[in-house]
């Protein structure tokens, strides 16, 4: 088997390592996205209920949003380093053959023309997945303020939710600098 091949081989693999964390992300999303829906209605319908509806806003949706964006970052930066790394076989490639045209290019295409144009790869849809998280979190636990608002004394509910601000900080954190080893 020649070097080619091999490295052909290579690409192949990687390429396919890209795909199904492409996959696996909006596999991440739709169903955490639902399962989340689920938790949100189980909640309003269990309203009257003693302490589960508390539960259910202030502690397993905002865990669960959580969770959920951990993995999808993971996944993300998957395919982030498997798109990376394809970079450097396209160039090795295309050094091979130096009086040919450039076959493989496509990953570097991609950062070249987001490096160019000053927006990254689908920022946006990041920043709106991040959001949407991070905002049915933050919901939740107002509204689970609201529902223990009358049942537990104020100061319980200030170092209840400056816990779980932590957290989410700290998942949004992570998330930055997941993030920033893209570049």
């Amino acid at each position: 088997m020649e070097w080619i091949e091999v490295a052909l081989e290579e690409y192949k693999s990687l390429r396919a390592e890209s795909i199904e964390a492409i996959k696996t992300q909006q596999s991440t999303l739709n169903f955490g996205t639902a399962i989340t829906g689920v938790v949100v209605i189980a909640g309003f319908n269990l309203w009257e209920k003693p302490l589960l509806p508390e539960l259910i806003f202030l502690v397993f949706i905002p865990i669960l949003c959580c969770i959920i964006l951990v993995i999808w970052i993971g996944e993300v930066s998957r395919m982030m380093r498997a798109g990376y790394y394809l970079t450097l076989v396209e160039d090795k490639i295309s050094k091979s053959f130096p009086d040919r045209p450039q076959l493989l290019f496509y990953e570097n295409w991609l950062r070249e023309n987001a490096h160019n144009s000053e927006s990254q790869q689908l920022k946006w849809n990041y920043i709106a997945v991040i959001a949407l998280f991070s905002f049915i979190s933050v919901s939740s636990i107002i509204v689970g303020n609201v529902k223990i608002y009358d049942k537990i004394g104020i100061c319980l509910i200030i170092i209840f939710n400056i816990i779980e601000i932590l957290f989410l900080t700290i998942v949004l954190i992570h998330i930055y600098k997941v993030s920033k080893s893209f570049k």
